[in-house]
């Protein structure tokens, strides 16, 4: 048989004259489409991973960032915890300090209405019963600011 002489007609010819060879043929059809298929579908399967790879490369480039975020906040918040207390230990430095001033002008104002009650002959007794000082203060406000008489 001659090369040259194939055609289709001659193979159809010999394929239905030996079965076997047609079986061959079907075979190896068969299998070139099965392996072109399984080819497909792995090639789509190859770039569905390669997506979920970028997603999961995307996700970890993110959580970093996050994880990195979260340290700076944190670090930031210690910042602030300490300046507050810091703020804090200063309001209450400030508040005794008033309070202390308060105490101050208070008996200051107690101390001038003494003197201001020495100055019109006021009784030691009803200096103290009045401006709540000591008997000991009010007796040298009197000493000090009585009238001369």
């Amino acid at each position: 048989m001659d090369i040259s002489s194939l055609n289709i007609s001659n193979i159809l010819d010999v394929l239905a004259r030996e079965p076997i060879w047609a079986a061959i043929l079907f075979l190896i059809l068969s299998f070139t489409a099965i392996v072109w298929t399984l080819s497909r579908r792995q090639a789509s399967l190859n770039e569905k991973i390669n997506t979920i790879d970028g997603k999961i490369d995307q996700l970890t480039m993110a959580v970093s960032s996050t994880t990195l975020e979260m340290t700076n906040v944190k670090t930031a918040v210690g910042g602030v915890e300490d300046t507050l207390t810091g703020v804090n230990k200063v309001a209450e430095d400030t508040k005794r300090d008033v309070a202390s001033l308060t105490d101050g002008i208070s008996g200051e104002n107690q101390v001038s209405s003494a003197i201001e009650m020495a100055r019109e002959g006021a009784s030691i007794e009803k200096i103290v019963a009045v401006t709540g000082i000591s008997k000991e203060e009010a007796e040298a406000v009197v000493r000090f600011h009585k009238p001369d008489s």
